[in-house]
């Protein structure tokens, strides 16, 4: 089986530096001040920090799916989770967890055949917008989780922003 490494090259000493070795990375990401890796690997899969000058990785988040994204003030990662629900049924769900991956809440949760998919943030970081649809047919559309009030509106003039403030 192959595996995936991933490299860093410090431009400053001229060195190359092994971050890690897995047999599958399903994610990849740097944190907002620059210092570290984020990346999803394992099975079950989980969301790791890694330094950029090395180290033993850091898990922070079990379960997700592989697509995250960090807030726009790095103090929050948003993230997709799919699990079998106790009916036999897919579901897909959006959370957020704090950066260091404590105090995580569900934000919103769909049963197949809709799926969520690719949580991007506001660059105010009080939005995630987040593609969503029946993942059977192939077709998705955006939607949008406002932080502040718990709304969520669906597609069109609300994914680009243009919705009236809940």
């Amino acid at each position: 089986q192959n595996s995936v490494e991933i490299w860093v090259r410090q431009l400053a000493s001229n060195t190359n530096v092994e971050l890690l070795t897995a047999d599958r990375i399903a994610g990849l990401g740097f944190d907002k001040s620059g210092e570290s890796l984020l990346f999803v690997k394992g099975d079950p899969s989980a969301l790791y920090r890694v330094s950029l000058i090395g180290g033993v990785p850091t898990k922070l988040i079990d379960g997700l799916e592989g697509k995250f994204a960090v807030s726009p003030d790095g103090s929050q990662i948003a993230f997709i989770r799919e699990v079998v629900n106790r009916d036999g049924q897919r579901e897909f769900s959006l959370h957020v967890a704090n950066s260091d991956g404590r105090n995580e809440r569900t934000l919103l949760v769909r049963a197949h055949p809709d799926k969520l998919d690719v949580p991007i943030w506001s660059s105010d970081g009080q939005s995630i917008i987040c593609a969503h649809g029946n993942s059977a047919a192939g077709s998705q559309d955006v939607g949008v989780r406002r932080l502040r009030t718990g709304g969520w509106h669906d597609g069109g003039a609300a994914a680009a922003g243009a919705a009236e403030p809940d």
